[in-house]
């Protein structure tokens, strides 16, 4: 009876051990390949992550260059804009200078030869208006180009100006020099005599309309450079961001 009882204890003992193997195995299967599942699911994010990551990196650094490429563009034409307004400045600034130093005094002076190269050499001044054009194709501060517009202006005004009393005085002493020269020609004529007189009177009255000339020439000189003056200081106060040393921002 004892071994009966023995032997069922070990069948039971035996049977409970068979069945915790049995349930530790299965368990230990199932999260086994429960944890297998995870290891896979977190295999194919980190995939997708890194996917998305090297994606994202990829268009960073296309945002980055296309940003650098705008910005290198926008400081460009920056430097540009400025560049075309100093040159513009300047080119006025030296037109403005040469005409204005031309002295009715020195003018007087001057042959016919001289006068007309003089007003040949004022027409310098047209290239403010390459400058000018290029201002405005560069800058969009419309109220600057239009002070720009008005600043060459004020300068071809003033050659103009200028140019026409040198043009006028030129040809008025032309006129007295060819006179004198075709008196030369009749010195043992009988009538030098008649002929020097209407020569004189022709070098005074031409003389006299060049004094003339040379004082509406200083006075309308005055006027012109109180103009080019206003104009400048109203350009320059508008330019002031692009003629500083430092860039415009």
């Amino acid at each position: 009876m004892e071994t009966y009882i023995i032997n069922a204890g070990i069948d039971l003992a035996t049977l409970i051990g068979v069945f915790l193997i049995v349930r530790f195995t299965k368990g230990y299967s199932e999260q086994k390949g429960k944890n297998l599942a995870d290891k896979q699911d977190i295999a194919k994010l980190t995939t997708l992550v890194e996917g998305v990551k090297a994606d994202f990196d990829k268009e960073l650094k296309r945002f980055e260059s296309q940003l650098k490429l705008a910005t290198d563009l926008k400081l460009s034409h920056l430097s540009e804009a400025r560049k075309s307004v100093i040159d513009f400045h300047a080119v006025y600034t030296k037109s403005v200078f040469e005409i204005a130093r031309l002295d009715a005094n020195r003018i007087s002076l001057m042959s016919p030869e001289d006068l007309r190269s003089l007003s040949k050499s004022l027409e310098f001044v047209d290239d403010i208006y390459n400058h000018l054009s290029r201002m405005e194709l560069l800058i969009e501060d419309g109220n600057l180009t239009n002070l720009g517009s008005a600043l060459g202006r004020t300068a071809v005004d003033f050659r103009d100006i200028v140019k026409e009393k040198i043009d006028a005085i030129e040809s008025e002493k032309a006129y007295i020099a060819f006179e004198k020269q075709s008196l030369e020609g009749f010195k043992e004529d009988p009538s030098y005599d008649a002929r020097r007189a209407v020569y004189a009177g022709i070098e005074l009255t031409g003389s006299s309309k060049i004094g003339r000339m040379l004082e509406q020439l200083t006075s309308e000189s005055k006027i012109l450079r109180k103009a080019c003056l206003e104009a400048n200081s109203a350009f320059t106060s508008e330019a002031r961001p692009y003629l500083s040393s430092n860039p415009v921002a």
